[in-house]
């Protein structure tokens, strides 16, 4: 009996150590200097105006589809948005899921979708929870 223990024991250990390691890793691919956000800030100032203007305009539509996605949850990617590296477009909700990490990820939210007046803005932000989050405005007219 004694040596089942043992086997279950090197077992258990084993999977806390796998899932230590992949969390660990989570957490640096949706990080402040992780690959997501490195990439997000690469954008140049013309393209993140394009990509707000192609964001609002898909708010706006009434018959726009809860989820876009490249990965096969909800829609298929709009054509105007085949360059980005995301992982979903959430139009009504104001946000792209650049990377996803457990319950976390790198988001860039829009501001001031079709509310003329107000500032529009597009926030990138990235972590869990502090010291290991953030966000900063990337795009502002």
């Amino acid at each position: 009996m004694v040596p089942f223990k043992k086997f279950n024991l090197i077992i258990i250990v084993t999977l806390i150590a796998v899932l230590s390691v992949s969390c660990s890793k989570a957490v640096d691919s949706c990080g402040k200097e992780s690959e997501a956000t490195v990439w997000a800030r690469s954008m140049d100032e013309s393209r993140l105006a394009l990509l707000y203007a192609d964001f609002e305009k898909l708010a706006a539509n009434e018959n726009v589809a809860r989820v876009y996605s490249f990965h096969g949850e909800g829609q298929k990617m709009p054509p105007e948005f085949s360059d980005l590296k995301v992982v979903k477009l959430r139009p009504k909700r104001g946000y792209i899921l650049v990377n996803g990490c457990m319950d976390h990820g790198v988001v860039m939210s829009f501001k001031g979708l079709n509310k003329p007046g107000e500032t529009q803005s597009i926030e990138l932000s990235w972590g869990e929870a502090p010291p290991h989050s953030g966000s900063e405005v990337i795009w502002q007219r």
